[in-house]
């Protein structure tokens, strides 16, 4: 039989899941991503359905497009080792410089 553990500290509401069934943080990037990327499709059907073609076409191509500025500017040995490692953290730029 799998550990239990108790989600809430009262005894009255005490609910028993197994052990890891909560999920962890990583899960919970993976949902947010996956929603965002739910999200942004459903964007672009919409102006699709709406016959926006040339709006739909620009906002298909800005994910993509940062993705590739992203990882050539990590490349870029120009783009220098204090830069990139600012840009990896979730602080504010003006704290890096």
């Amino acid at each position: 039989m799998p550990e239990l553990t108790t989600l809430s500290a009262d005894r009255r509401d005490e609910v028993y899941l197994p052990y890891g069934a909560l999920m962890s943080m990583w899960s919970w990037i993976g949902v947010a991503v996956g929603l965002a990327l739910v999200l942004y499709v459903a964007f672009v059907l919409v102006l699709l359905l709406l016959g926006r073609r040339t709006d739909a076409r620009a906002w298909a191509g800005l994910v993509p497009d940062c993705i590739v500025l992203f990882a050539r500017l990590l490349k870029d040995p120009a783009f220098g080792v204090d830069t990139r490692s600012c840009s990896r953290r979730s602080s504010p730029i003006s704290r890096c410089l």
